[in-house]
């Protein structure tokens, strides 16, 4: 019992001294220090106490079992960094569906390789000379409190809603897809890990999904039937960018011009409010909704449905065009086979997969010297509307990503003229509008481009979420926290603007979530749809947002939603639920 004791001290030490380093280590991620909860720490020592439990029942050694699973939490918490440093999410269950890919990708297997031969060769001495040499006296006593602690587990996961309930009105389970890495620090990277693994929840099919409901929806709106149009443009471009805003829309006013190539289109075309799904964090959750015209409404909180749902040909942005005789390709930069976007782009109908990968040393940095100069992909862009015939190209530039320092502008003569905020904040602020700046160069160079040729081009440039440091958003006048509309305008909003080197799109202000802006730009672009890419700009016939919120044509922003529309939104549910998880009995119609 005292061997027991001693060893859960041990591991409240080690639990302790990893999250008071990851607590300075990772600050500038989640912008404030951020301690361990007692809740997560005791949830983090169970886990860790039922792992230690688990093994001396296999090896019936019990130093050989605390060396185990001390090496083991040391390996999980290493790939924590790794993972967090790399793109600024833990891990969680979904990334090992990706580690064969990303144990391929040379890039990333390097930085792992050290990791990977010091975890290869501990566990290896540890186990000889534990099997060699060590014998135990607790053979009794952990299988007793292994099968107590297998017994409440199992009730716990078979209680799966009522445990997942209860601890999430405790602050201790995630609840949104944002702040990952600042959740993981208050709640545990353990908890969030089993979390995502057990207590997720799972997406039950909708009420009467068959193969005849679908059919009829597909006959209801015609869906089998092509729009019959011909293309306008030449290129379409389409920008998500990293934690991507107008930080003057926020309040926040500077000594000199920000964002003027940005600033000429929401001067002169089409711009406004993007309604993300996510906040700052989980990008990839806000592109599933503008590559698909899918909505994470319908999924289940906390995954990532490009990693995990998609297995099979589905309709797309990118299909689409692709059908109408463009070109299509995908920019990203990162490693495609280290993140699964190799796979996700297959089944999108993306024919040129782009990686700009910022491991590579021949490969120009931004100035914080962590991704891809924003000058480099414009190039990349320029290069492919100069090879090609019609261009679709979809790109994520990432170099407004944070941390945002100011040492990685030194030569920054930009000033907030905000008065009452900490330097600390007025730093970050400026850091973050100089890596926005860098972005708009990046605008202005293929802007410049397009305007020098006979081609006609559509860009459409959005962020995926805003940046995720409070404070940004506290210039707002807006009591948030006493109003869930205004909170959620707050909170989820991002900068987009449309722009057409053609004949300028008319001058417009506009609420969009992602997921509806497919449908702008087939209405744009003259672009024939028809099955669910149809359906998609049905829905935006009648609505401009279905996000956390609604907001019907010229009406305003509801939590609730109306009567008439209901069968609707309930057809858009089946139609989703039918192509991500059913039998895909639409694409059989089309």
């Amino acid at each position: 019992m005292i061997f027991l004791v001693l060893i859960l001290l041990l591991f409240s030490l080690l639990i302790k001294t990893s999250y008071f380093f990851l607590s300075d280590y990772w600050s500038d991620i989640a912008f404030k220090v951020v301690h361990l909860s007692f809740a997560g720490f005791i949830i983090e020592l169970a886990i860790t106490f039922f792992i230690f439990l688990l093994l001396y029942s296999i090896t019936r050694r019990k130093y050989t079992s605390v060396a185990i699973t001390l090496i083991l939490y040391f390996l999980f918490i290493t790939s924590q960094i790794v993972k967090v440093n790399l793109l600024g999410t833990p891990i969680f269950p979904a990334d090992l569906n990706l580690i064969g890919d990303l144990l391929r990708t040379k890039e990333v297997y390097i930085i792992f390789l050290p990791t990977l031969i010091g975890f290869i060769f501990f566990i290896s001495i540890t186990i000889f000379l534990g099997f060699r040499k060590e014998k135990s006296s607790l053979l009794i006593l952990a299988p007793i409190l292994l099968i107590i602690s297998f017994t409440l587990f199992s009730a716990a996961y078979f209680f799966n809603e009522d445990t997942r309930l209860l601890l999430r009105n405790h602050g201790i389970f995630y609840k949104k897809n944002a702040n990952l890495t600042k959740k993981a620090l208050q709640n545990g990277l353990l908890t969030g890990f089993v979390q995502a693994a057990l207590f997720t929840g799972e997406l039950k099919p909708p009420e009467n999904y068959s193969k005849e409901l679908i059919e009829e929806i597909i006959q209801k709106y015609k869906l089998n039937k092509s729009s019959s149009a011909n293309p306008r443009y030449d290129n379409v471009i389409v920008m998500l960018v990293e934690s991507y805003s107008d930080p003057e829309e926020f309040g926040w006013r500077y000594s000199e011009p920000i964002l003027p190539n940005y600033k000429k289109i929401t001067n002169s075309q089409i711009s406004g409010l993007a309604m993300s799904p996510v906040y700052g964090g989980k990008s990839i959750n806000a592109e599933f909704e503008l590559m698909t015209g899918m909505s994470n409404r319908f999924t289940p909180i906390e995954t990532t449905p490009y990693q995990e749902f998609i297995d099979r040909d589905i309709p797309s942005l990118a299909r689409t065009f692709q059908e109408s005789g463009y070109t299509t390709n995908a920019i990203q930069m990162v490693p495609f086979r280290g993140f699964g976007f190799e796979k996700i782009y297959d089944y999108l109908g993306v024919e040129n997969q782009i990686s700009l990968s910022p491991q590579s040393p021949t490969i120009e940095k931004d100035p914080s010297g962590r991704s891809v100069s924003s000058k480099v992909i414009g190039n990349e862009v320029i290069s492919i509307l100069k090879s090609q015939t019609k261009s679709f190209v979809f790109l994520f530039p990432n170099s407004s990503h944070s941390p945002w320092k100011m040492s990685h502008y030194p030569n920054s003569q930009l000033k907030l003229l905000n008065i009452n905020i900490d330097s600390n904040y007025a730093d970050t602020i400026i850091a973050y509008t100089e890596a926005l700046n860098h972005i708009d160069e990046m605008l202005g160079s293929i802007m410049n481009h397009v305007k020098k040729t006979n081609e006609k081009t559509l860009i459409v440039i959005a962020g995926d979420h805003l940046p995720g440091f409070d404070f940004y958003l506290n210039n707002k006048n807006i009591n948030s926290q006493n109003n869930y509309i205004n909170y959620i305008l707050n909170k989820y909003r991002t900068s987009l603007a449309i722009w057409s080197s053609d004949e300028p799109l008319p001058y417009e202000k506009i609420n969009i979530s992602l997921n509806l802006i497919p449908a702008v730009i087939f209405k744009y672009s003259d672009i024939e749809t028809k099955g669910f890419m149809k359906f998609n700009s049905i829905l935006y016939n009648s609505f401009d947002v279905i996000s956390h919120v609604f907001k019907e044509k010229n009406k305003a922003f509801s939590k609730v939603l109306k009567d008439n529309h209901k069968l609707l939104i309930n057809d858009y549910l089946l139609l989703q639920y039918d192509l991500l998880f059913g039998n895909q009995y639409i694409s059989t119609n089309e």
